[in-house]
Order: structure tokens, then sequence, then C-alpha cells
């Protein structure tokens, strides 16, 4: 499959899902980028976990105050992100762009909340824009052979036929699902 091709299949069936989906499917996008975050020393790391983790218990329905999670500190810190800090990252470097990848899909997901309380990202694209760096290069108008480029797309368009077919409860727990 074409990588363009894999684009309108996706953007096609994230239409279809509902909000509880939707929030899964981004965190479950996330997770592939948080993954590849080896090194904890950064000294925002700490807001970007914690921010990642208020939004998995918010999907779990663990805490159910979207007030509190969108007024926590962790959250503003990243809301409020360093332009210098989040420019000095080497966004050829696997790890450092899977921070700006962390960064831009948390900022994203809060902002919808903050201005809509619902969600209208869609977070396929923060594994891709890393997986890109990890294998030098994503192919657009050629068939993709890379096996890292083929694991994460098959894995993305089954969670996608599944999460727009039925309707799920998926947690924390299930954030490896397909993969």
């Amino acid at each position: 499959m074409k990588h363009q091709e894999y684009i309108l299949f996706v953007k096609e069936k994230v239409s279809l899902l509902n909000q509880d989906n939707l929030l899964f499917w981004d965190l479950w996008c996330l997770n592939y980028v948080f993954e590849k975050i080896k090194n904890k020393s950064y000294p925002f790391y700490t807001y970007i976990e914690k921010s990642y983790k208020l939004l998995w218990d918010y999907n779990d329905k663990i805490n159910n105050n979207l007030d509190d999670i969108l007024n926590d500190e962790s959250i503003d810190s990243i809301m409020n992100f360093d332009n210098d800090d989040f420019d000095n990252l080497d966004e050829f470097d696997v790890e450092e762009k899977a921070i700006q990848e962390m960064i831009v899909g948390l900022e994203s997901i809060i902002l919808n909340f903050k201005e809509s309380l619902k969600l209208v990202y869609n977070a396929y694209e923060n594994p891709i824009n890393v997986i890109d760096v990890e294998i030098d290069g994503i192919l657009i108008s050629k068939e993709n052979e890379n096996e890292i480029y083929l694991n994460e797309t098959n894995s993305q368009m089954s969670l996608l036929e599944d999460l727009s077919s039925n309707v799920r409860n998926y947690t924390f727990i299930n954030r490896n699902i397909y993969r």
C-alpha cells in the first residue's frame, strides 16, 4: 500500500470513531512515540510522563474530572513548553524526535479539550513521523516495504477496523494491542 492510500484509510476510519474510542486511538498512537524515549533525564520528561498518564487516567475513567486534569501543573507545562527547548531538540535523532512528537500530540489533545471539551485530533502521524527518522525516510508515492513502517501502519489499520466497527472500552492495559 502506498503511503497516500494509508492516510486516506486512516482519515476515513477515524471519522467513524466515537469520542471514547478517539481518545484511546490518540493515546495508543502516542504510546509508540512514548516508548521511544529511553533517556528520562530531560528536565521536562516528568511533565510529558505525567501529562500522558493524566490523559490515560481520563481515558480509563480513573479520573473523570477534566477540569482537574486541564489545570494540572504538568499539563500547563506542556501547553507552555519553551520553544527554544523544543527547537534545540534534534529532529533527526529518534529519541529527540519522539520527545517533539509527544509534546505536539499531547498539546493537540489538551488544546482540543480546552477549546471544545471534545477531541478532534488524529495522532496517527506522530508515530509515523518518528518512524520516518528511524528508517531514514518514508516513500510517499511508492510502495513502502520497510518492516518498521509496515508493522506500524498495519497495526494502525487493524486497530481502526476494530474501533470503527465495535464499541470498545480499551484502557492503558491495551496500549500495545495489535502491535
